[in-house]
């Protein structure tokens, strides 16, 4: 199926009370109890942390957005997935590598189509996290 044949029917644009006027997501954040195996993994695929507050707070700038690590009493993160929008698919292989090398698991990128052309990789970091990487690629 080509994109404007999944486009006509996928997309849908109904009109609704609930549109509001969002300009992107700030950012997200994540609650685990193994906080110091935490931040291991993911200063290790993405970099010593932007911002630390005490012990048990670090984020880290992803684009325009940020990711937060909190320390919890009571497990981790269940069903939870976050969407990355790299500039290539060179840096979509590059981060799948990282976090493939620093424990997590999941398929190589490939081409598909969700809500456009995308190349992605779909990941689950150790504490259960799941990530998908994506560049979104031309409209033929």
């Amino acid at each position: 199926m080509n994109f404007d044949e999944y486009r006509q029917k996928f997309y849908k644009r109904q009109p609704s009370e609930q549109d509001w006027a969002i300009e992107g997501q700030r950012g997200f954040s994540i609650h685990v109890s193994d906080y110091a195996e935490a931040l291991a993994f993911y200063t290790q695929v993405l970099g010593n942390p932007h911002y630390i507050e005490g012990q048990d707070i670090h984020g880290w700038r992803l684009g325009d957005s940020w990711f937060t690590l909190f320390q919890s009493q009571s497990g981790g993160p269940t069903r939870s997935e976050i969407s990355l929008h790299l500039q290539s698919n060179v840096e979509v292989d590059r981060l799948t590598r990282a976090f493939v090398e620093a424990g997590a698991s999941g398929e190589p990128p490939a081409e598909t189509l969700m809500y456009a052309p995308v190349y992605v990789a779909f990941l689950t970091d150790p504490f259960g996290l799941s990530w998908s990487l994506v560049h979104t690629l031309p409209i033929d």
